[in-house]
Order: C-alpha cells, then sequence, then structure tokens
C-alpha cells in the first residue's frame, strides 16, 4: 500500500469515529426527550413536585454526556485535520496530544448543546411553578 492510500484509509478510519460521535450525541437528545416527555407527563398527572427536581438531575447528567461526545468528536475532528496534512501514517487514533487544544468548555459553549438543555430547563422550571402553585 503506498503512502496516499495508507493516509486516506486513515482519514476514513477517523470519518467513522466522528459520525459515530455525532450520532452518539443525536440519540442522547432523543433519549433526553422521551425521559423528560414521559417524567413530566407523570408528574403532571400526580402532581408531584419531586418529579420536576428528579428531571433537573437527569437533565444535568445528560447535558454532561452529551457534552462528551461533542467534546470527543471536535478532538477527533482536530486528528481528522492534522493527518489529513501528515505525509505519512502510522494509524494511530489517540488524541490526547488535543486535550490542551480541545476543551471540554467549548463542548460546554456549543450552539449544538445549550441551546436544547436551556428550553429543556426552562420548560422544567415553568411546569413546576404551575405544580408548585
Amino acid at each position: 500500500m503506498d503512502k496516499e492510500t495508507k493516509i486516506v484509509e486513515h482519514l476514513k478510519l477517523i470519518q467513522g469515529i466522528i459520525t459515530r460521535m455525532s450520532v452518539s450525541s443525536f440519540n442522547i437528545k432523543g433519549f433526553t426527550l422521551i425521559v423528560f416527555s414521559g417524567l413530566i407527563a407523570y408528574g403532571l398527572t400526580e402532581n408531584m413536585v419531586i418529579i420536576f427536581c428528579v428531571v433537573y438531575l437527569i437533565l444535568l447528567m445528560l447535558s454532561l454526556l452529551d457534552c462528551f461526545y461533542l467534546w470527543q468528536e471536535k478532538k477527533y475532528r482536530k486528528l481528522y485535520d492534522t493527518r489529513r496534512k501528515a505525509k505519512t501514517t502510522d494509524f494511530s487514533m489517540d488524541t490526547s496530544s488535543f486535550n490542551t487544544k480541545v476543551k471540554f468548555r467549548s463542548a460546554l459553549k456549543s450552539i449544538a448543546i445549550w441551546p436544547f438543555y436551556i428550553t429543556l430547563l426552562i420548560l422544567n422550571s415553568i411546569l413546576l411553578i404551575i405544580v408548585w402553585c
């Protein structure tokens, strides 16, 4: 196998990981909506304030998991960009060298994360106030 073919194959492997990370992030958002709607429906029918408090915890955990997948995806995108410019490849998938360049905070600030979860938090807060009163 020549050098260019090796680089292309390595880029395909990295792209596959990036795709899996983005699909996982999408699946987490779908799972969040299902759990959110189910718990909200149960909390409204039973008038249980504790359910709305549990929703806050679940939203926090799932948003952090979503941020983790986005953070990993960003690191693999950086690896892809680095390998794209390289003359040779060793098929390494190690992204630890990008931990200083791609911070977890950047995933938290992403437009793919905060509007979705903030909307659910606001909706949960409104419904909590309605049930509380």
